[in-house]
């Protein structure tokens, strides 16, 4: 028996990983107490709720979809190569978790179904974290907004130093709360973009690999019963097209959601500007000097900042990684 192997690695690393997201309920414990301390109920949106709820929908739908079209492709190979109807179900859950039954577990029909039960929780674990990440760039970026409103209604209005004052007190306070939640979740939102990034590039490679448009490649003598599955051959192609889309949807959605908390963090800075000379004081000079001095965003466990520049050298990286692909293919 082997013990290490890449199948024991993989499934280790996703049991592992799905762990450290399920520490992500513990994490709003300490949020919520954040948002509390942080005197700027005035500022949320109602809007952001519901918006998150969309967003929670969308993904774990698209996540159950492709998800089950990876089981369907799994069971049109053992449906293919197999010779024995009653061992299908033997052998699907065998090639879903290999690993587990070369360490020595003997299969049994209730080890089948927790086996398959655990690979689905986990999928839906490893899509929480990636809804985590929007909600909490939702929700700071609303609070940044509704401040950026107040300061963009008065543009060019001579208005008291106490004014000015009371919004960058309050525009610091957002900053302290977008930092208080960064030092949260940075951990996560790198686990989240790593992941996202190997996902969106072995997908590609998978896709250009098996050339869409072709039917499997699988011999008939070795698997007489191809094709057998929902798709007619075409099983592997459709999982990997839509497990492309899904992917790098999901990557836009979480690193243009992330990116926006960056963004709101600088709109105010041309309604200061415009401040009248009578206005202008210590106040709106501190004020623009917090905003252009100071990087607000969220990071990657501190290595990088999350900001739209950062989502056009991602796409740049994998657009040069495909083209090398092809290169290779050629």
């Amino acid at each position: 028996m082997k013990l290490i192997s890449a199948y024991f690695l993989f499934y280790v690393s996703n049991c592992l990983t799905s762990l450290f997201f399920m520490r992500l309920g513990t994490k709003w414990h300490y949020l919520l107490k954040q948002i509390a301390a942080s005197e700027l109920n005035e500022y949320l949106d109602l809007n952001v709720s519901f918006k998150c709820n969309f967003a929670t929908v969308v993904i774990l739908s698209f996540a159950v979809v492709e998800h089950a079209l990876s089981r369907i492709c799994k069971l049109a190979d053992v449906k293919d190569c197999s010779t024995d109807d009653d061992l299908i179900y033997e052998k699907f859950v065998i090639e879903s978790c290999p690993w587990m039954f070369e360490l020595g577990i003997p299969y049994t029909f209730a080890t089948g179904i927790y086996v398959l039960t655990l690979n689905t929780l986990a999928t839906i674990i490893w899509s929480y974290s990636h809804i985590f990440i929007i909600c909490v760039s939702l929700y700071l970026t609303s609070v940044l907004k509704q401040i950026n409103k107040r300061i963009i209604s008065r543009d060019g209005q001579h208005l008291p130093v106490s004014h000015w004052r009371k919004l960058r007190e309050d525009y610091n306070r957002a900053t302290r709360l977008v930092r208080s939640f960064d030092d949260a979740i940075n951990s996560i939102v790198f686990i989240s973009f790593a992941s996202n990034l190997f996902f969106v590039c072995l997908q590609l490679y998978y896709l250009l690999k098996r050339s869409i448009g072709t039917v499997n490649s699988v011999p008939t003598v070795e698997c007489p019963n191809y094709p057998s599955g929902l798709f007619n051959g075409y099983e592997v192609s459709v999982y990997v097209s839509f497990s492309l889309m899904f992917v790098l949807s999901r990557s836009l959605a979480v690193s243009l959601m992330a990116a926006q908390v960056h963004s709101a963090s600088l709109v105010a800075a041309p309604s200061l500007y415009n401040v009248p000379s009578s206005s202008y004081g210590t106040e709106i000079q501190r004020f623009l000097e917090q905003i252009h001095g100071d990087t607000v965003a969220l990071t990657g466990l501190n290595f990088f900042y999350i900001t739209k520049e950062l989502v056009l050298s991602v796409v740049g990286t994998i657009v040069t990684y495909e083209l090398v692909l092809l290169q290779f293919n050629q």
